[in-house]
């Protein structure tokens, strides 16, 4: 069952911080363009962009960004949604 596209592209923004309420989102994403926020994911991104090496990152996404509301969390459906993308695209590649 796929849960979300099993191939889905879209801006990553870095931040140093939850974003904790829908204004604020929307803030970043104006500035940014991005979709998506990734704090874990920027550290590799850039090292990867240091020496010259490619690099994705796969990202089972389990809320939206802003309001904290973790009733609302799909946690695993994200992770599943994770797995599903690198299965395929382990067996694919």
């Amino acid at each position: 069952m796929h849960l979300f596209p099993a191939e889905r592209r879209a801006r990553f923004v870095t931040v140093n911080t939850c974003t904790g309420d829908d204004a604020a989102a929307r803030q970043i994403e104006a500035r940014t363009g991005g979709s998506v926020e990734s704090m874990e994911g920027a550290a590799v991104a850039h090292v990867a962009a240091l020496y010259g090496i490619p690099a994705g990152e796969i990202r089972g996404i389990s809320n939206r960004a802003g309001n904290r509301d973790r009733s609302t969390w799909r946690v695993r459906d994200a992770a599943t949604a994770a797995q599903q993308a690198l299965l395929e695209w382990l067996t694919t590649s």
